[in-house]
């Protein structure tokens, strides 16, 4: 039988209906509220992630006053984490979040830097300079369990913050006090072709330290870029400058090209001459050697003077641990000491100088070069020795000596300082400046005295067995009689000077670099900056030399000893006079005369060695230390992404 829709029938499906779409409307509004409500803890637990990593990286980083410059362990992060943690959430919140931080660095992991991963590093490790802290909690409870989600799902917040201090420093000598001629000897031995004695001459003429400006002037990386051929970006890749090797001359010109307009007219002029003089030098830079790459610098800080860079890049070229012929340097109306007939000297680089670039407290340093430096002199006995001996054997002959032959090996090991640690600018201290510690390992140097055989101007080693240190002859009128006495070396003497590590004063007064950039801080007493009495820091002295000569001397005396050739006594017609009666007072000569060189002010060391080794930007037992620049950018966030180890 056919049933009729009636009306009250129709309201009855009408109301069925209205009740399903009621449960779906309020189902759907129980899933837009848990998601909202989802979305809001989410966010809260991020942003409190965020200010937890913010607050824990000035702790990694050393910026913060608990770890006085030095970069926080795990435990410390984590710790200051909490402590931010607690002072920005809630009570009810925090007995149900739970917290793990790590400290590492990032690291690149596509040329372009966009792709990077998160390095956890170990408390020893300097390079530490990001933190990785991820906090959970439950997730809030659903309005409708079953339906609109899972009750138990727990929120998750990762975030990564990065705060690299950094700061850049320089070690050399102090050039301001260098001899011209000597400086300009050195300079030509570095820059010109070996044995290109014409090359040599043209940059003694040119007067490197007298030039306007050359003491003064530094250098940028920018700067050096340009003279390269290159950009900065080009020098923070490794694989640049381990391919990168320019012809030293080229670089000596790009210089004059990239510094005009920047320092006195008469700099570039000067480095045009130095270019012109050393075209023959095909020498190349290995630029891996000399340069550390950069990261993150500003390239119009300065990172080295200009001296020390023509220097360091003359002893980069020429460095050589496979024993490579010596370089000469042309002494020649420069040197004048007292009885010294001739001065041949030759340098040995056999690990070149290293820059600082910027870099973290505890991984940054500056290094010297490792060389050695070798002396072939002929000094002339003194004429009261030679009339003594003529009076002993009464007026009836003469006496000639040759040059006694002394030779001298300074191998100098490289002098490093260090930049220990870095405190951030903080209201309150130092005035809101930075704060950098220091310290030096100075140069040890290894010093050996004896003679040589042959000319002394073809570098002759020094002779490790006995050998004659000078040969006196005696010729009787009408040469009727001569004989020989030889004063001989038993063995060379050797001591080791200098040398040893110290802390550096805090380097406490700097100059923000300008308003565009002013996380970066140029140290006064840096080349450009306002002078400063606490940077560049002078350490040691330069009487290290002195007094392993003035030690050497006494053992160089004991070794003298004297042979006639069997002759016991020299007869000139009827007067005989033994051997014996003019052996001490040759011996006193000899002695008289090596004593003045080696010991006393105005010695070897003072009037040659000190000066030439200065020149080459090294003090043994001393160092000049120059804090440069510091970079103090504020933590900021690296990523809210998780990422992987």
């Amino acid at each position: 039988m056919r049933q009729i829709s009636t009306p009250q029938r129709q309201r009855g499906f009408a109301a069925v209906f209205a009740a399903i779409a009621m449960i779906a409307m309020l189902s759907a509004l129980a899933l837009a509220i848990d998601i909202g409500r989802l979305y809001t803890a989410q966010r809260d637990l991020q942003k409190l992630a965020n200010l937890s990593a913010l607050d824990a990286v000035r702790v990694a980083s050393g910026c913060s006053v608990e770890t006085n410059g030095l970069p926080g362990g795990q435990s410390q992060a984590e710790a200051e984490a909490r402590a931010s943690l607690t002072r920005n959430a809630s009570t009810s919140l925090l007995e149900d979040v739970q917290l793990s931080a790590a400290v590492g660095r990032r690291q690149p992991l596509s040329q372009s830097g966009d792709t990077q991963s998160f390095e956890v590093l170990p408390d020893a490790s300097p390079l530490r300079d990001a933190v990785r802290v991820q906090l959970s909690r439950p997730g809030p409870t659903r309005l409708i369990p079953g339906i609109t989600g899972d009750s138990s799902l727990r929120l998750v917040a990762t975030a990564v913050a990065a705060q690299p201090a950094k700061g850049k420093i320089a070690i050399g000598s102090d050039t301001l006090a260098l001899d011209g001629g000597l400086l300009n000897s050195v300079v030509g031995g570095l820059l010109c072709a070996a044995g290109d004695l014409i090359c040599q001459a043209q940059v003694i003429a040119l007067n490197v330290a007298g030039s306007a400006g050359v003491l003064n002037a530094s250098v940028t990386l920018e700067q050096l870029a340009t003279a390269l051929n290159l950009t900065v970006q080009d020098l923070s890749d490794p694989l640049v400058l381990q391919t990168q090797t320019p012809v030293l001359s080229d670089v000596i010109n790009g210089l004059a090209g990239s510094l005009s307009g920047s320092v006195s007219a008469g700099v570039p002029t000067l480095l045009t001459a130095l270019g012109q003089a050393a075209q023959g030098n095909s020498e190349g830079v290995p630029l891996a050697s000399l340069l550390q790459p950069v990261t993150e610098v500003a390239g119009e800080v300065p990172f080295v003077g200009l001296l020390d860079l023509l220097v360091g890049l003359g002893q980069a070229a020429k460095a050589d641990a496979s024993g490579s012929a010596p370089i000469r340097l042309n002494l020649a109306n420069v040197v004048n000491i007292p009885n010294v007939s001739a001065v041949h000297a030759f340098l040995r680089v056999t690990e070149g100088p290293r820059f600082s670039d910027f870099g973290p407290a505890g991984a940054t340093s500056a290094s010297t070069a490792a060389l050695t430096l070798q002396l072939r002199l002929e000094v002339g006995l003194l004429s009261s020795t030679t009339n003594l001996l003529s009076s002993l054997l009464l007026g009836l002959a003469t006496v000639q000596s040759e040059p006694i032959r002394l030779g001298v090996d300074v191998q100098v090991a490289k002098a490093e300082a260090f930049l220990d640690s870095l405190q951030c600018p903080r209201r309150g201290i130092n005035d809101g400046l930075p704060i950098a510690g220091l310290s030096v390992d100075t140069a040890a140097a290894d010093v050996l005295l004896g003679t040589y055989a042959g000319s002394g101007a073809n570098a002759p080693p020094i002779t490790q067995t006995p050998a004659t240190l000078v040969a006196v002859r005696i010729r009787t009128l009408l040469n009727l009689v001569s004989a020989t006495i030889n004063v001989g070396l038993s063995a060379p003497v050797s001591t080791t000077a200098g040398g040893g590590a110290q802390n550096l004063d805090e380097v406490l007064r700097f100059q923000p670099l300008d308003a565009a950039l002013s996380q970066i801080y140029v140290a006064d007493g840096a080349p450009g900056a306002p002078a400063d009495s606490g940077n560049p820091q002078n350490v040691g002295s330069n009487n290290n030399l002195g007094t392993a000569f003035s030690s050497l001397f006494g053992s160089l005396a004991a070794g003298l000893n004297t042979s006639s050739g069997g002759n016991t006594q020299i007869c000139v017609l009827f007067v005989c006079v033994p051997v014996s009666s003019l052996v001490d007072p040759l011996l006193n000569g000899v002695s008289q005369v090596l004593g003045g060189l080696l010991t006393g002010v105005g010695g070897l060391a003072d009037s040659l060695l000190d000066p030439l080794l200065n020149a080459l930007g090294v003090q043994v037992g001393g160092a000049t230390v120059t804090l440069l620049a510091v970079e103090m950018p504020q933590p900021a966030m690296v990523t809210t992404a998780q990422l992987d180890e």
